[in-house]
């Protein structure tokens, strides 16, 4: 846990370093000009309060433990010789009567300087490089992940153009619902893969069914409800930290009254992404061609939802979609809505999803949905 607090905070320091644009080279001179500053502020301090006789010498100890941690040895090696001369040979006992200190009691305490800031300056060295393995190794795991949900779009790709091209309709439409919904980046992030990856269950459904012109018989129907419980097992088989997608994946075809399958939710018992998905994939299959009929107008499937309102989906979906298309954020099946461009490209970043999954592990990071 300790480790992994010091790799956080790590972490979102060279983040803010980055993005305040601050080079390696000018980080390095901040921080020794801080660290002299301290030191000039103990001298200050020491003198003032008459000396080395009262207990403001300790203070020493914060710019060494300070270079210790962001400089390593040498640093701290530096820092400490610098705090032991300052605070002995040029620093009297009593600044009053101008007693000096004995020779034996600053270079005693001298030692303990350069020993503290040389176990501290180790230490953080050794906790460094576990760090980097970790981060390392977190990485590894992101691509891992990414490559695998890469796999699973292919597949639905493969099996069945039309619907992938769907697919990803419903994903970027989810995200501009999401967004007029408040959520953060990260949460976008797995959305997007949970709206991508909706139908992945459908390449268990014979593809005569798929495909069939006409309605569907009462037992085919049967099969084809089926392929949200399919998509969801194939992803948790992989890991469970696709437990957030795949539960908008399970329950995209359930509705707000509890009316809807395979498991009859009802209300905020539904994942939100369930319930997100669930109103991008239904304006998005109406307003498309099928082999079985002509799309819908715009304003035809926009009153679709609105009677759905309430009974198939969640009034606040239906809220934020109607913002969302009156913005002119949702696409069609003509082309994909501008405002998600940029941020699904980054979404499809090889590392992107994975990363986020992986930093979700981290105990005191909250996931962001059920």
């Amino acid at each position: 846990m300790h480790d992994e607090l010091a790799l956080s905070l790590w972490r979102r320091t060279d983040a803010w370093l980055t993005n305040a644009g601050v080079g390696t080279r000018a980080t390095h001179a901040i921080l020794i000009l801080i660290t002299l500053g301290l030191l000039g502020a103990v001298y200050g301090l020491v003198r003032s309060t008459g000396g080395t006789q009262g207990p403001y010498l300790h203070m020493a100890y914060v710019p060494i433990l300070l270079a210790a941690v962001t400089g390593g040895v040498r640093a701290a090696l530096v820092t400490a010789l610098v705090a032991t001369v300052l605070l002995g040979p040029l620093m009297p006992l009593n600044v009053a009567e101008g007693l000096p200190q004995a020779t034996g009691a600053w270079l005693f305490r001298g030692l303990f300087f350069l020993l503290i800031g040389l176990f501290v300056a180790i230490a953080a060295g050794i906790l460094r490089s576990r760090n980097r393995h970790n981060m390392e190794l977190r990485e590894d795991l992101a691509g891992t992940y990414s490559r695998n949900l890469r796999v699973f779009a292919g597949l639905v790709e493969s099996r069945d153009e039309q619907t992938y091209g769907h697919c990803d309709r419903v994903g970027r439409n989810a995200v501009a619902i999401g967004r007029h919904l408040g959520l953060d980046n990260r949460a976008l992030g797995q959305l997007y893969w949970a709206g991508l990856l909706h139908d992945l269950g459908k390449i268990g459904v014979p593809e005569a069914i798929l495909r069939k012109p006409g309605p569907l018989t009462p037992a085919e129907f049967e099969e084809v409800k089926e392929h949200c419980r399919l998509g969801h097992t194939i992803l948790m088989n992989v890991s469970d930290d696709f437990e957030t997608i795949s539960s908008g994946v399970l329950s995209h075809h359930e509705r707000w009254d509890g009316g809807g399958y395979p498991r009859g939710l009802a209300r905020e018992a539904i994942p939100i992404f369930g319930r997100i998905v669930a109103a991008a994939d239904v304006f998005e299959a109406l307003t498309s061609h099928r082999p079985y009929r002509d799309p819908l107008t715009n304003d035809e499937a926009l009153a679709v939802l609105e009677q759905g309102r309430g009974t198939h989906f969640d009034p606040a979906v239906v809220g934020a979609f109607m913002t969302a298309y009156r913005a002119g954020r949702i696409g069609l099946e003509s082309g994909p809505p501008d405002d998600s461009e940029a941020f699904v490209d980054a979404v499809l970043h090889p590392e992107t999803i994975g990363r986020d999954l992986v930093e979700d592990r981290v105990p005191w990071r909250a996931r962001v949905v059920n």
